[in-house]
């Protein structure tokens, strides 16, 4: 026995539970079966190894004995490979223990197990833990990986994907490293750069940071490739070419700001408000070769009240988007990378999403008072929507405007018209007046209408008109 332990007919004795959905009535069968183990290699040289990488342990046949019946026999490698298991290995195993060399692969095991010498396997709840003297690991149906096994590289740039990295991190999942966009020049002369806040937190937090110009870039595909991630997850980031999304083994995922397929494009939170919508959400999904197209593997739904602008939306899907996204990193864990996902379904009402431009955000009088509400919260804090002030013919005066108030007054003026009426400043839309209630001009701070009023002299006894047709319909 000195290079090697022999082991030929060992009986084990396997205990499953088994649960029924209807009914919540539990089943215990005791299955006896023979099984033949092939020598468990153990060198002198590390006996510190009880299970080496060279896959000593094998999958062999069961061999079930007659007194097992032949349903049980078709049905018992499902059972073991799909209930939801925890494994506790009586044996000492130490430190040079690896949970792959006694799983070595997540084969289609309808005719063969893994099994190993003086192991009980339990079928339990999900969430469950198990120990031994190599420490804790999460385990989550059946024999998954767990969360400091899983690589993930994180993608994203602006504040919104900030939460979502946090989350992440706090978590203490495995982030490997950071990709976001290349330092922003700012200032008059462009002389100052500026870091994305994924930057910043990733860098406080000690994680390694790449910002390629070009994704198809080889130097950048080699770095990436280099950390060896299993997932890479996006949050708020730019298009990927095939050779970046496809690199991880478990493929890639976004997190969208928006219930897909509805609202695909690059500003979805705010043509949602500006739409009108009073539910929105956020969905992962994988990406493919098409813009937000890929198969939808969760979606979070949240409530958009009638007086909410766009900051109130984008704090709330934020903070939801965070918790999606973990989520949904938990769920390639449980199911080492087999995540059930769904085609989107293009037969829903679709409404693009495109970015925002200073011409888009222009306000259309014309529209109906309900549509120049909406589109003013859903401009607002961020750009803010805007329109031509025209006093007496005189050349027009560029306003931004933050908050307005419909007022349910019918109007016969023209669209556009203004009137002042006891430091109240409102505009004629299609069917009635709205009120402005903040608004800023250029080279001022921002102020509410009082106070506009009161410092705009010209505002009083001329004939005021907001010019404009806007761009704001899609």
């Amino acid at each position: 026995m000195a290079d090697g332990i022999s082991f030929t007919k060992v009986v084990c004795v396997c205990l499953f539970i088994m649960r029924l959905k209807k009914g919540g009535i539990y089943i215990r069968l005791i299955v006896l079966f023979e099984v033949s183990l092939s020598k468990i290699c153990c060198t002198r040289a590390n006996k510190s190894k009880l299970f080496c990488r060279s896959f000593a342990i094998s999958l062999y046949k069961i061999s079930y004995g007659s007194a097992v019946s032949s349903p049980l026999k078709l049905c018992f490698p499902a059972l073991l490979l799909h209930s939801p298991c925890i494994i506790f290995v009586k044996d000492k195993l130490h430190s040079g223990y690896e949970e792959q060399a006694l799983f070595p692969s997540r084969l289609a095991l309808s005719r063969h197990v893994c099994l190993i010498f003086n192991v009980t396997v339990c079928s339990l709840k999900k969430r469950m833990a198990w120990q031994d003297e190599v420490g804790v690991f999460t385990k989550t149906n059946g024999f998954d990986m767990n969360k400091k096994d899983l690589r993930i590289v994180f993608m994203g740039t602006p504040e919104f994907a900030v939460e979502s990295l946090k989350c992440l991190v706090e978590g203490e999942y495995n982030v490997v490293a950071v990709v976001t966009q290349p330092d922003k020049p700012v200032g008059r002369h462009s002389s100052v750069l500026c870091p994305p806040e994924v930057k910043k937190y990733a860098l406080s937090v000690g994680l390694p940071v790449l910002q390629p110009v070009k994704m198809k870039d080889p130097a950048f595909v080699e770095s990436l490739a280099a950390y060896k991630a299993d997932l890479q997850v996006v949050v708020a980031y730019r298009m990927l070419p095939e050779i970046v999304w496809a690199m991880p083994r478990f493929g890639t995922f976004n997190v969208h700001a928006s219930l897909l397929p509805k609202y695909r494009g690059a500003a979805p939170i705010t043509w949602a408000v500006i739409n009108g919508e009073t539910e929105t959400g956020v969905t992962t999904f994988f990406l493919d070769h098409e813009i937000d197209t890929g198969r939808i593997i969760m979606q979070k739904r949240f409530h958009i009240p009638d007086d909410a602008d766009v900051e109130y939306v984008y704090d709330g899907l934020m903070r939801l988007g965070a918790e999606i996204c973990r989520e949904t990193v938990d769920m390639v864990i449980s199911t080492e990378g087999n995540v059930a996902s769904q085609p989107q379904d293009e037969t829903l009402g679709l409404c693009p999403a495109p970015k925002i431009f200073k011409e888009t955000c222009e306000i259309d009088w014309s529209k109906t008072a309900k549509r120049v509400y909406d589109f003013v919260r859903g401009l607002s804090p961020y750009p803010g929507a805007w329109s031509a002030l025209e006093v007496d013919g005189q050349k027009p005066l560029t306003v931004k405007v933050y908050g307005t108030r419909r007022t349910g007054t019918a109007c016969q003026e023209p669209f556009g018209h203004v009137s002042v009426d006891h430091g109240r400043l409102y505009v004629a839309a299609a069917d009635e007046w709205v009120e402005i209630t903040e608004l800023q001009i250029a080279g001022k701070k921002r102020m509410d209408a009082r106070s506009f009023l009161n410092g705009f002299k010209a505002a009083n006894g001329g004939e005021l008109r907001m010019v404009g047709s806007g761009k704001q319909s899609v």
